[in-house]
């Protein structure tokens, strides 16, 4: 009788008005939840940004002085992009050759800036400096950039640059577990002469993807997997190589498994789902696919060539390499495979000996930030056009290593001094400061500047071969003994295993 009554009645459907009513409550309590996190989230940020205030009013003051007075050619071709994309033109329309999420960001910046100041303003060609331009070995432009959107592209570069150090004082946090070590972490990083060169006077966005790189290891450590893919994704679809560290991090998530390997399966779903939630609508936009594609290729097509950078090609361009460099540039696409193959060779080697080292040993706690490091250093392999800003991408490792090896503290001296110099001297000298100056200002003269440029070219052709051989060879000792420490953790760590479970 019981069942009868309850089961008797028509069936109703609830009214318009409810179902709006429990829609908006989920909503509602989805935001609130959001909400919730994000300021649990900021608290420890807000936290850090009190601990680190000196070196981070000094490097903010510092780039905010070089922003508005330095230049370079990128950021015209990012103003040419931004600026087609407002008269609703897409991003690949005029030789924008990056991933698509760079492409899509200009466009937002470009709109922004649309409002304060037309596109038509942003960008003009100054016909006396037009000798100045061919005399300078087209390294610069005879260009007036608005300040605007120099302004504009440049801040964003800062906050990546404060939100990089955050992560990067986290992770020497989470190394050391002092809070000294996290603000010399910090300060390596925000005071450091390449990072302010790349971002507040080259206008690089290295800085981005490197953030996400660092974003997704520590949500990996984290154990929050979907967050740890969108972060990959996110710099992928900006700059390729954050792509190379998938395989170590799906070996940090078995690594992390414990005793219950049904959590793997789970853990790497949420994990591809959450680079499938970039990707998907990254790729689903007009062209998008197609100029992603064109972006993975270019690299290939450009050969053995280095410009005014450092790295391992940079090394073979070297005299004594000549039969091999010979070799590269004519065939580069053969060179580049090859290469690749060993790099996809020490990833595999790097992420094998994480995910088998014990998964809750002090070994096995330090395996992933010497195989992070060499797996940056792996891009460095299959970029055959290197610069000096994708040092970058290997500078937090580098530095976080510092506090565990001493030779890190020498590789980063190295880093620093040669790619600073790189940038003052050998690409395009004084050109970053002084020929702004006259933009803007009209401080100096094409005379007066060109009597000294003759100088900075022949120091370009002469010296930059030899200027590459202390970083190259400094990266290649480093990530050797990098892929030595993974292996040799990873015994320590089954070892250390091994006694726990023996009685």
């Amino acid at each position: 009788m019981m069942r009868e009554d309850l089961g008797s009645g028509p069936i109703t459907s609830p009214s318009p008005e409810v179902s709006t009513r429990v829609v908006g409550m989920r909503v509602r309590f989805h935001v609130r939840r959001v909400l919730v996190e994000a300021k649990a989230l900021a608290r420890p940020v807000a936290g850090i940004l009190r601990v680190v205030w000196l070196p981070l009013l000094v490097g903010t003051i510092i780039r905010l002085a070089l922003m508005p007075i330095t230049l370079d050619v990128d950021l015209v071709g990012y103003a040419q992009t931004a600026s087609s994309t407002v008269y609703g033109q897409p991003i690949y329309a005029y030789g924008f050759e990056y991933p698509p999420l760079w492409g899509l960001y200009l466009n937002v910046v470009g709109h922004f800036v649309a409002v304060f100041v037309p596109p038509t303003e942003w960008l003009y060609t100054d016909p006396s400096l037009q000798s100045f331009y061919l005399s300078s070995s087209l390294l610069v432009g005879p260009y007036v950039l608005n300040l605007s959107f120099v302004m504009a592209e440049k801040s964003t570069l800062l906050l990546f640059d404060i939100a990089t150090g955050v992560l990067i004082y986290s992770l020497a946090l989470r190394v050391t577990g002092e809070v000294k070590s996290g603000i010399v972490a910090f300060s390596l990083w925000f005071l450091n002469p390449l990072v302010i060169l790349a971002s507040a006077a080259h206008g690089a966005f290295d800085v981005i993807p490197t953030f996400c790189v660092l974003a997704a290891l520590v949500f990996c450590l984290n154990r929050n997997y979907f967050l740890c893919g969108v972060a990959v994704s996110v710099g992928t679809f900006l700059k390729l190589f954050p792509f190379l560290f998938i395989p170590l991090l799906l070996a940090m998530i078995w690594h992390a498994r414990g005793t219950q390997t049904k959590r793997v399966a789970k853990s790497a779903a949420l994990f591809f789902g959450g680079f499938a939630f970039v990707a998907a609508p990254v790729l689903a936009g007009p062209g998008l696919l197609s100029g992603f594609l064109m972006s993975v290729t270019s690299g290939v097509s450009s050969g053995a060539e280095v410009y005014g950078g450092a790295g391992f090609w940079g090394l073979f361009s070297l005299p004594s390499f000549l039969p091999l460099d010979a070799f590269l540039s004519s065939d580069s696409t053969r060179g580049v495979i090859l290469l690749a193959c060993l790099a996809a060779a020490i990833i595999i080697l790097l992420s094998l000996s994480v995910a088998l080292g014990g998964g809750r040993t002090s070994a096995g706690k330090r395996q992933w930030l010497y195989a992070a490091f060499a797996s940056a250093c792996c891009a460095y392999l299959v970029t055959p056009v290197v610069h000096p800003q994708y040092a970058v991408w290997t500078l937090p490792f580098i530095l976080l290593l510092g506090f565990e090896n001493r030779l890190f503290k020498g590789v980063y001296v190295i880093l620093t001094i040669t790619t600073v110099a790189t940038y003052f001297l050998l690409i395009d000298g004084p050109l970053y400061l002084f020929l702004p100056l006259w933009y803007y200002f009209h401080t100096f003269t094409t005379q007066t500047y060109g009597s000294s440029l003759a100088y900075w070219i022949v120091a370009e052709q002469v010296y930059r071969p030899w200027f590459l051989v202390p970083e190259s060879l400094a990266l290649m000792a480093a990530m050797a003994l990098a892929i030595i420490r993974v292996i040799g953790l990873m015994r320590v760590s089954i070892n250390e295993s091994l006694v726990r479970v023996d009685p």
